[in-house]
């Protein structure tokens, strides 16, 4: 028999499980119920962007104005604190990706590069060079 931890976690679990699919069901229905609507209905969620870092979100026909700045603000201060707050692999990782990102860049121009230079050759094979004399 299961302890009661186990229990309650496999509970709770399940009970996550219904109310997520009972609301991806519920925003399922109402996205393919509004194609058959003859006027034009309010949707049930609907996020529209409104302007930098603000979202306007309506929610079964009320308005709430959504704003990503306080997230920014924090992460900007976290980047401030980085080696006392951010766990050392995590850190890592993120300045391994952005190595990453900054190989590839470096990589991508030398390619763009070297590609020129191999057009201009091939273009100017016929061409007959003058002597600087």
């Amino acid at each position: 028999m299961l302890n009661r931890d186990a229990r309650l976690f496999w509970v709770s679990f399940l009970l996550t499980l219904i109310l997520t699919g009972w609301l991806a069901l519920f925003l399922w229905v109402d996205t393919t119920s509004s194609r058959y609507e003859n006027a034009a209905g309010v949707r049930a969620l609907e996020i529209a962007p409104a302007g930098e870092l603000r979202y306007s979100v309506a929610l079964l026909g009320r308005q709430y104005t959504m704003s990503l700045e306080p997230f920014n603000a924090f992460e900007a201060w976290r980047q401030d604190h980085a080696c006392l707050v951010t766990p050392r692999p995590l850190l890592l990782a993120q300045q391994g990706y952005g190595l990453l990102l900054r190989g590839w860049g470096s990589l991508d121009n030398w390619y763009k590069n070297y590609e020129y230079q191999q057009n201009v050759m091939k273009s100017q094979e016929g061409v007959p060079v003058e002597p600087d004399a």
